[in-house]
């Protein structure tokens, strides 16, 4: 008789656990447009954003994923994230921003810093369409502040 009457209080609680759980660590898909409160300084090169998503890593940092789209040819792009890393990142980590292997490359990635967001870009080619995925994690609350 007990048991029956704190079934609906446990099922309730776990459900409401559950909730919280799936709403604080799920990601969220944003589609084809960027959260609201972006990093301005993040650059983006122009073209057609396929994805974003938002989400957690495990120490509680909020990632932003942007998938882009982008008709520019390879080195242009290449070059469009060389410049921007150039002159608005504030703290380099490579040596030489997007390497590229050789001259029938069709990959390279670099990563840095843009104020308080790791800002990594990973772009490739396949034919005539080049892919880029940008990376941003705002600050761990497990880090101590620089």
């Amino acid at each position: 008789m007990v048991a029956k009457r704190w079934l609906p209080v446990v099922v309730c609680g776990v459900t409401v656990l559950a909730l919280v759980m799936t709403l604080a660590f799920r990601e969220f898909d944003f589609g084809t447009s960027l959260p609201s409160g972006f990093p301005s300084d993040v650059p983006i090169v122009p073209g057609t954003v396929t994805s974003c998503t938002t989400g957690r890593s495990d120490d509680l940092v909020r990632v932003v994923e942007v998938r882009i789209q982008s008709g520019l040819l390879f080195l242009d792009v290449v070059q469009f994230y060389r410049d921007a890393f150039a002159s608005g990142a504030s703290e380099h980590w490579n040596v030489s921003e997007f390497p590229l292997a050789g001259p029938d490359a069709t990959e390279t990635s670099s990563n840095a810093l843009f104020g308080k967001n790791t800002v990594s870009v990973m772009i490739n080619t396949a034919g005539a369409t080049t892919s880029v995925l940008v990376q941003v994690r705002g600050t761990s609350i497990f880090t101590l502040p620089r």
